[in-house]
């Protein structure tokens, strides 16, 4: 079972994880002091598709709306594999995320 993994570089860095269940989980992990997340982004930086995403924002130093453009990495990851990577870094344990993501994806890898 492949897991969607998008990496999102905007005002805020984000990883999110689409999980393949009944009910179509996803979970937004910001990416700053997340140890546990570096073997994925590069994982998805090298072999991910990249595209540029332009969106509208407003701009309180410029009074006026304005369009960005943001970078974005989206690969799918087999679930076995994903769990390989977020388990290899010790700080796994103590998040919340990594430990609610690894308990999904049990299922999918046996």
């Amino acid at each position: 079972m492949n897991v969607k993994v998008r990496y999102y570089i905007g005002a805020n860095k984000i990883v999110t994880f689409y999980i393949p269940t009944e009910e179509k989980e996803k979970i937004k992990v910001f990416y700053d002091y997340q140890q546990w997340l570096e073997p994925i982004v590069e994982y998805t930086k090298k072999y991910g598709k990249h595209r540029v995403e332009r969106r509208w924002g407003y701009s309180s130093f410029a009074r006026m709306k304005m369009l960005y453009s943001n970078d974005v990495w989206i690969i799918e990851i087999d679930a076995c594999e994903l769990i390989r990577m977020i388990t290899s870094c010790k700080s796994w344990t103590r998040s919340r995320h990594a430990k609610e993501i690894v308990e999904k994806l049990k299922n999918f890898c046996t």
